[in-house]
């Protein structure tokens, strides 16, 4: 019997979501009094933002940079921003987010969304919070409880991401899960962090991981770990499911669209046991654009950041929620979603071969060995015979994103 199985990813619930626009602002300005220091460009910044027209231009620019350094308004936050940029990274991440992806209306739209499309489980691939807060995670509950009534007869596989780490004082290699499970523990068939969450279907098998196992906060990196590795490695062995699914939260392999947003560890690792098991999807989120790949023969399929994408104008439930149809024997029927990176369209036109090699000179020595090695490598991947059409057009617009000026300001989450 085959299963449609919908996923979404990347909720990121903040405490200051309030029930309607006028709550939010409340919320909002109260949470940048209490994180930024008392001066004239912290009063710039929440005076911008204390009008819904104002947040939501914010927003455009933030998923738009380019229309933003085009923009003669895009002057008016810099100096609000520069309060951000004084307190650090953590509170820019913040407050970026809760412009960008967070409004009443997204969650709404989201809700919509789910409620037009049929599927009989639903895989939420982590970061359910913005900071890991307390009161973040009562709320992020509340709303996947919200998500659950939309299709009461769905089933429910859900994984933690780095957002939904906290900080603690102790050791910095041990990530602290318990705020997440205290609230979502009884969605999950287990409380151990390195135990994969299994959920037999019966011809379909979903097996979810938690690549947060080192790190803290929002320092997490992807990383799965060998306990973790090897406990995947029995239940999958065990297991009499024909359509096998992994789901984690990280990507498994960087591009010029994550280089700040560095991809699991131990991925080489992960996909030779899903070679072995034969898993045919692996299903993640992290990165907040939305695209269907191929890794290591395995299809791939990243939810982006569903409140983010449902914040944007003219989406439809169907490029909101993807869907696929799990199937003895390892038939997929996917939705009509674009199979291509969505950056490749929004940075093709940006890319030519000159521009790109000033580039590598001039930010060699800022942008450090790993970021030039990756640019170098799709480069050359892009010029290669073998490789096909589709990918070298994906290169086109990633090497684009690099050569753009914006790539500046980088996706801090």
């Amino acid at each position: 019997m085959s299963v449609r199985i919908a996923h979404i990813s990347d909720l990121h619930v903040p405490a200051v979501l309030g029930a309607d626009e006028e709550t939010t602002q409340e919320r909002l300005v109260a949470f940048l009094h209490r994180s930024l220091p008392p001066t004239v460009a912290t009063a710039a910044l929440i005076a911008l933002v204390a009008s819904p027209s104002s947040r939501r231009l914010i927003g455009h620019w933030l998923r738009s940079p380019k229309d933003a350094l085009t923009d003669p308004r895009f002057v008016v936050p810099v100096a609000g921003m520069g309060a951000l940029i004084w307190f650090g990274r953590r509170r820019i991440m913040e407050f970026f987010m809760l412009i960008s992806a967070n409004s009443v209306q997204a969650r709404e739209n989201l809700l919509h969304a789910l409620g037009e499309v049929s599927y009989d489980h639903l895989v939420i691939s982590g970061d359910l919070t913005l900071t890991a807060a307390a009161d973040e995670f009562v709320a992020a509950r509340a709303y996947v409880d919200q998500i659950r009534a939309v299709h009461p007869a769905a089933g429910l596989t859900i994984i933690p991401g780095n957002h939904d780490v906290s900080s603690s004082s102790g050791d910095d290699d041990e990530p602290d899960l318990a705020r997440y499970f205290e609230h979502f523990g009884d969605l999950v068939p287990t409380t151990d962090p390195n135990e994969p969450v299994v959920t037999d279907l019966g011809d379909t098998a979903i097996f979810g991981l938690n690549s947060c196992t080192e790190g803290q906060g929002l320092g997490v990196r992807g990383f799965i770990g060998p306990s973790q590795l090897q406990a995947l490695d029995a239940v999958l062995a065990a297991t009499k499911s024909e359509f096998k699914v992994v789901a984690l939260h990280h990507h498994l392999r960087d591009s010029l669209a994550t280089l700040l947003l560095p991809a699991l560890e131990d991925a080489e690792q992960l996909l030779a046991l899903c070679e072995a098991h034969g898993v045919q999807w692996v299903l993640h989120g992290h990165h907040h654009e939305q695209h269907l790949d191929t890794v290591g023969g395995r299809v791939v399929h990243c939810a982006g950041s569903s409140t983010e994408l449902a914040a944007r104008e003219g989406k439809s439930p169907g490029e909101l929620i993807y869907v696929f149809r799990a199937s003895p024997g390892g038939e997929q029927e996917p939705s009509d979603m674009n199979t291509e990176d969505p950056m490749s369209d929004e940075y093709k036109d940006s890319y030519d071969e000159n521009s790109f090699w000033e580039k590598v000179k001039d930010q060699a020595l800022r942008a450090g060995r790993d970021v030039i090695e990756k640019a170098l490598t799709l480069y050359y991947t892009m010029l290669d015979s073998d490789t096909p059409a589709w990918a070298q057009a994906t290169i086109v617009g990633a090497l684009g994103y690099f050569i753009s000026p914006i790539d500046a300001i980088p996706d801090l989450t």
